[in-house]
């Protein structure tokens, strides 16, 4: 990905009190932000940056950033955190079986995922270095759902809350 193109996107508080700490976004396990789907990031072939770090135990699956629609004929996609300290990126496509990257993750050390999505599949980087890919391509074309940062959206209800600091996100695109 020699250029690529990247926008900020507005969000807005879905859920609980969001707080800055230090310029990081600071979530409390019940906390949680919405941004909009603009269409531009429908597509094959991106880099998903995400630095953070989980600052508590994980209870139960907790979602840093997801696009998850609630019908099996739109694409979705998600990164999440698991209660064994797994961190996936799971996708799925219209009418197709889901698929994912997985890998392990320190706690209370902040860190840089970089999820990579080329037409040859995916590969998860943890600060640089690779630690997961999968050959299956995934095609975001059919994304529907808007961005839940922190937490998930499903039927106007939220869940699968982080506890932790993000310091960013950032999702391009090759122009």
């Amino acid at each position: 990905m020699s250029q690529t193109r990247c926008a900020v996107i507005p969000a807005v508080v879905i859920a609980g009190t969001p707080s800055l700490l230090t310029g990081l976004l600071s979530l409390d396990g019940a906390s949680g932000l919405k941004a909009p789907l603009l269409g531009s990031e429908k597509v094959q072939e991106f880099q998903l940056d995400v630095s953070f770090k989980p600052t508590a135990g994980v209870l139960g699956v907790q979602n840093l950033i997801c696009s998850e629609a609630s019908s099996s004929t739109s694409a979705s996609w998600c990164l999440r955190i698991h209660p064994s300290g797994l961190l996936s990126f799971a996708y799925a496509e219209p009418n197709l079986a889901a698929d994912s990257v997985t890998t392990s993750i320190s706690w209370d050390v902040m860190q840089l995922v970089r999820i990579r999505s080329m037409k040859t599949g995916i590969t998860m980087l943890i600060d640089s270095a690779p630690t997961a890919t999968n050959s299956t391509p995934v095609d975001l074309s059919a994304l529907t759902a808007d961005f839940a940062i922190g937490c998930r959206i499903s039927a106007g209800a939220s869940d699968r809350f982080f506890t932790g600091l993000i310091d960013y996100i950032s999702l391009s695109t090759p122009q």
